[in-house]
């Protein structure tokens, strides 16, 4: 014999409209993670751009001042300042390497909002299934979270190849 209500806070209640109480719960649970995720998108992606781009551009803006202040002490250091100057290429890199992370952060995040949006919303249990079109876009967060992590990888050994070229460099000036 199949149970057509249940026990709810002391009351009989037909099945299905416990059925469509939890699927709108989970619903809403849905909905309520894509706002978040969305949300998230926008603050990843900022927060990873300034912090790796932050410390990258400081570099360029020390060794520019290092450079500076040799150059007005003795201009005829033309040589030893370049071996200095090439540091300027690895933290640019770093910067360059930065945005770029950010931007995979924010197509992560981007992604799995697409994922989620994506689910079929059901009346029976599990009331949430995934679709082919959400398992596409999880594929692509996967893909572009792995970029992401790479990317802010690469800069910060930008950073420290950069911090080991500014040290060779100074070890040269006399």
């Amino acid at each position: 014999m199949e149970k057509n209500s249940e026990k709810f806070w002391g009351d009989q209640v037909p099945v299905p409209v416990l059925n469509q109480h939890h699927a709108e719960r989970r619903h809403d649970a849905l909905n309520n993670f894509i706002e978040k995720s969305s949300d998230a998108a926008i603050s990843s992606g900022q927060l990873a751009l300034r912090t790796i781009t932050l410390i990258n551009g400081g570099a360029v803006i020390a060794v520019l001042g290092f450079i500076s202040a040799i150059v007005s002490k003795d201009p005829t250091r033309i040589e030893q300042i370049m071996l200095i100057a090439n540091s300027l290429l690895w933290f640019s890199g770093g910067v360059a390497g930065s945005a770029l992370a950010a931007g995979f952060a924010y197509l992560t995040n981007n992604a799995t909002t697409s994922s989620a949006s994506q689910q079929l919303k059901v009346w029976n249990h599990p009331y949430v299934e995934h679709t082919a079109e959400s398992k596409k876009w999880m594929r692509f967060a996967i893909a572009f979270q792995w970029c992401a992590v790479v990317m802010a990888m690469l800069s910060i050994c930008f950073f420290i190849i950069g911090a080991v070229s500014v040290k060779d460099a100074i070890s040269y000036i006399k």
